[in-house]
């Protein structure tokens, strides 16, 4: 019962406007060469400072050329209205998750807050 209802979540979840308009999202920015590019030459970067930075003596000069350069390709991401749309609509899914959680958890009685009418009719142990 409770993973048929566990089931049921998550294909109301997937058909939600919220996880719909992320998927979309996603999808673009997948299509556009543009930005995949930028985003993955943006991870490279963030991966040779991590991997530079953990060395006993990093060379400052380079350091500092790879923060440029990577600051750069943050930003030219963050302008492009693609890549700021797959963020947004993320955080709008990950705003439903949490309401999602925090009411499973309010009626299990790990927290004390509830978005219930407090009848206790629809779910036992909110209050």
């Amino acid at each position: 019962m409770i993973l048929d209802k566990a089931r049921d979540l998550g294909i109301s979840l997937s058909q939600s406007p919220e996880f719909i308009r992320m998927q979309s999202a996603r999808a673009l920015l997948d299509s556009s060469e543009d930005v995949s590019s930028a985003l993955n030459e943006y991870k490279q970067k963030q991966e040779e400072l991590l991997e530079l930075l953990s060395t006993e003596s990093p060379n400052r000069i380079f350091v500092a050329s790879l923060s440029r350069d990577a600051e750069a390709l943050r930003t030219q991401l963050l302008d492009n209205p693609i890549f700021a749309e797959v963020l947004e609509a993320q955080d709008d899914f990950e705003k439903l998750m949490r309401q999602v959680n925090k009411e499973i958890s309010a009626c299990i009685g790990t927290l004390n807050e509830s978005s219930c009418s407090g009848t206790c009719s629809d779910c036992k142990g909110c209050h």
